[in-house]
């Protein structure tokens, strides 16, 4: 018996696509401060201005009004 799958309700694709970008964002911010900085995140350096910690920051994207 061959057993049939659901299309994922609109909500469900939507969380997801919010996660997918979430992680996204978070990696391709964390390359670029690495980049930059010249280390990775928690390697010790004598720099007072060294990676310390995370701070939770808010992006606004045009998502929600594309009706994703």
């Amino acid at each position: 018996m061959v057993k049939e799958k659901k299309a994922p309700r609109p909500e469900e694709v939507r969380a997801s696509l919010k996660e997918f970008v979430q992680k996204t964002l978070q990696e391709a911010l964390e390359a670029e401060l690495e980049d930059f900085l010249g280390y990775h995140k928690h390697h010790r350096t004598d720099n007072p201005n060294s990676r310390g910690g995370y701070t939770s920051k808010t992006v606004r994207t045009d998502l929600r009004r594309s009706g994703l």
